[in-house]
């Protein structure tokens, strides 16, 4: 299993296939106008995959997760990180400034939760 990130906090901007032409035109401040914004995400990019998994009343719960067929690594310090999946999906994502205080989501050990996942 090669982890690529393992961004918290993290906020995602997400548009459904062919809402738009490149993923690099996607705005993030404010999200893009029909965009789904999310905040306080823990994102994964593992081996193939990216993961998303957000606070829930029992815990840390996989909201989203699909394969990547295209991917552009951010830097340090934001990792802004622009990716499209294999049913055309595009999703920003970049590290909050925020601490995640009171969030499950540090604490949570998502790696024996995508292994028992791969069939």
């Amino acid at each position: 299993m090669k982890i690529s990130q393992d961004l918290f906090p993290c906020n995602v901007v997400a548009v459904p296939a062919n809402f738009i032409e490149s993923v690099h035109d996607i705005e993030v401040r404010p999200p893009h106008k029909g965009a789904t914004y999310l905040e306080v995400c823990r994102v994964l990019v593992v081996d193939d995959s990216l993961v998303i998994a957000m606070d829930s009343p029992t815990g840390a719960q996989i909201v989203f997760q699909e394969k990547i067929v295209d991917l552009h690594l951010g830097a340090k310090p934001e990792y802004l990180t622009r990716v499209v999946t294999i049913t055309g999906k595009m999703l920003v994502f970049y590290k909050d400034n925020g601490c995640g205080c009171s969030s499950r989501l540090r604490s949570w050990n998502p790696y024996k939760t995508l292994i028992s996942t791969k069939g």
